[in-house]
């Protein structure tokens, strides 16, 4: 899969666009719309490496999807992103399991592909 895309009645959900970067750089920067989320860009060359580096790759362990909220018209109204972290919670689960329940590792390899 290189892609997300999931229209509804009225919005558009898919890959955020470099070319929406001084969009993105205009409500990320603004305090009140940003407050809760961890990226603030204080340049407009900050919300290009957002984008580029936040759309190279999808489903990789430990990394981030930056999907833009488009209405039909093609006007970007927000982002956000889905972290993929299926082989983080597989690694905190075996080092749970070693360090608490002082399971053998043979044990732990067993039960891997869970």
């Amino acid at each position: 899969m290189s892609s997300i895309t999931i229209k509804t009645e009225r919005l558009l959900l898919k890959k955020l666009k470099l070319e929406d970067a001084q969009t993105v750089f205009l409500y990320r920067s603004n305090d009140a719309v940003s407050r809760y989320q961890k990226f603030h860009p204080k340049t407009l060359e900050d919300a290009i490496n957002f984008i580029t580096e936040n759309t190279k790759h999808i489903d990789i362990d430990d990394s981030w999807f930056q999907l833009g909220i488009y209405l039909h018209s093609g006007e970007l109204i927000g982002d956000f992103g889905i972290h993929f972290v299926q082989m983080m919670l597989f690694r905190g689960i075996k080092h749970f399991i070693q360090k608490h329940l002082k399971m053998p590792l043979t044990l732990l390899q067993r039960i891997q592909n869970i």
